[in-house]
C-alpha cells in the first residue's frame, strides 16, 4: 500500500524575520514487511517564491473537476488512453513515417521553425533532464568549430545578461542575504578578479576560532580554491548600499565605520584561518583539502558611482586607503558589474 505525505513550509527572512514564501513538498511511502520505502520518483516539490505553482496546482485541479477533459486538452495533459497510443507510435508504421520526415533537412527547419525559440528550449532542457553527459559531449563534438563557439558565446552573453538584470533591479537591494544567494548563483564572476583559476570551495566557510563551549567561531561567506595550488582566497560580501566613506577629517575623508569594520573583519578571517590550518584539515580524510598560503581577502562592498558622484574628495581618499591596504582587496559592486561589461562585450566580439 503506498501511503502521500504532504508537508508545507514557510521560508522565514533570517535577518527580518518576515515572510519569503511558500514550499509544498508532496511525498510518496511504500508500506513493505522490512519497514517503509521511499518512492524518489514520486515526489513532487512546488512553491510561490517565483511563481505561484502552489495555486496553479489548486486551480488546475478544481478547473478539472468542472469541465475536465476541455482543461486538459488546453493545458496539454496527455490521458492515460492517449499515451499507450504514443508508447505504440515508435514501432510502428507512423513512427518510421515521422524518422521518414525528419530526415529531410526542409522538413526539419519547417518544424523547428514552427516550434520556434520555446521548441530549442524545450529540447535542449529535456536533454539535459537525461542525463547522459558523455552523449552530449559526443554530438557537440560533431558540430564544426564555428557552431560550437556561437553556442558557447550565445550561453555565456545570456548568463551575463541575466545577472545584469539582476544588478539593474536591485541595485538598491541592502539584504546581504540575497547578495551571498546571487554570487552564489553567478559564481564565475569572483574568478574574473583573479589572474589566477579558482573555482568556490565553500559558502559560509568556518575559518575557526571557537571556543570550548562552541561559540565564537568565524565564517567567511565565500572561499575559492586554485585548481592548481589549492590555495584559497576569502571572499567576504557586504552590499551595494554600503557607505564606503565617512565625514571630512581636514583636507580629506576618513572611512565609514562600515568598511573600516568589514577590513577588519576581512583581517580576522585571514588571522583566522591560518591560525587553525592544522585542525581545519586534519579531520579530512578526503583528498579534496586546500592550502593556506598567505591567501588573499577580498572584499565586495557599496558602489561608487551612486556615492561619490559630484564627490571627487571622496573619491579621492576611498581611492588612496584601498591602494594602500596589501592584505585586503576592496572591490565595489559596480567595478565588479563593469568587469563582467567588458566580459560580454568580448564574447559579443568572438561572435
Amino acid at each position: 500500500m503506498v501511503y502521500k505525505l504532504a508537508l508545507m513550509q514557510e521560508i522565514i527572512n533570517q535577518q527580518t524575520g518576515e515572510h519569503h514564501h511558500n514550499v509544498l513538498t508532496l511525498e510518496s511511502y511504500k508500506k513493505l514487511k522490512g519497514g517503509w520505502e521511499h518512492l524518489d520518483t514520486r515526489k513532487i516539490v512546488l512553491d510561490d517564491e517565483n511563481e505561484d505553482e502552489i495555486s496553479l496546482l489548486s486551480t488546475f485541479i478544481e478547473e478539472s473537476k468542472k469541465d475536465g477533459e476541455k482543461v486538459k486538452a488546453k493545458l496539454g495533459v496527455i490521458a492515460g488512453k492517449d499515451y499507450d497510443k504514443f508508447q505504440k507510435v515508435v514501432g510502428s508504421e507512423v513512427g518510421q513515417a515521422i524518422e521518414e520526415i525528419l530526415e529531410d533537412a526542409d522538413n526539419y527547419k519547417a518544424i523547428v521553425e514552427t516550434g520556434g525559440l520555446n521548441l530549442v528550449k524545450d529540447v535542449i532542457e529535456w536533454v539535459f533532464k537525461e542525463e547522459k553527459p558523455a552523449v552530449i559531449v559526443e554530438k557537440l563534438q560533431e558540430l564544426n568549430i564555428e557552431s560550437l563557439q556561437e553556442i558557447t558565446s550565445v550561453a555565456g552573453i545570456t548568463q551575463i545578461n541575466k545577472l545584469l538584470e539582476i544588478w539593474e533591479n536591485n541595485s538598491e537591494n541592502d539584504s546581504e542575504e540575497f547578495w551571498q544567494k546571487t554570487i552564489s548563483e553567478f559564481s564565475w564572476i569572483i574568478s574574473q578578479l583573479f589572474s589566477t583559476p579558482i573555482i568556490i570551495y565553500e559558502e559560509k566557510a568556518y575559518c575557526g576560532g571557537k571556543f570550548v563551549d562552541n561559540k565564537g567561531g568565524n565564517l567567511v561567506d565565500f572561499l575559492y580554491k586554485s585548481n592548481l595550488t589549492s590555495n584559497v582566497a576569502l571572499i567576504e560580501i557586504k552590499t551595494p548600499c554600503t557607505e564606503l566613506v565617512g565625514n571630512a577629517y581636514r583636507q580629506t575623508f576618513s572611512m565609514s565605520d562600515e568598511l573600516s569594520g568589514a577590513v577588519g573583519q576581512s583581517l580576522n578571517y585571514k588571522h583566522s584561518i591560518q591560525k587553525h590550518y592544522i585542525s581545519l584539515v586534519s579531520g579530512n580524510k578526503e583528498a579534496d583539502t586546500f592550502e593556506v598560503l598567505n591567501p588573499k581577502s577580498l572584499l565586495i562592498v557599496g558602489c561608487m558611482t551612486k556615492e561619490f558622484e559630484k564627490q571627487k574628495g571622496k573619491l579621492v581618499a576611498f581611492e588612496l586607503y584601498r591602494q594602500n591596504m596589501k592584505d585586503v582587496t576592496v572591490i565595489t559592486y559596480d567595478e565588479l558589474i563593469e568587469k563582467v561589461k567588458i566580459l560580454k562585450s568580448i564574447l559579443e566580439q568572438g561572435k
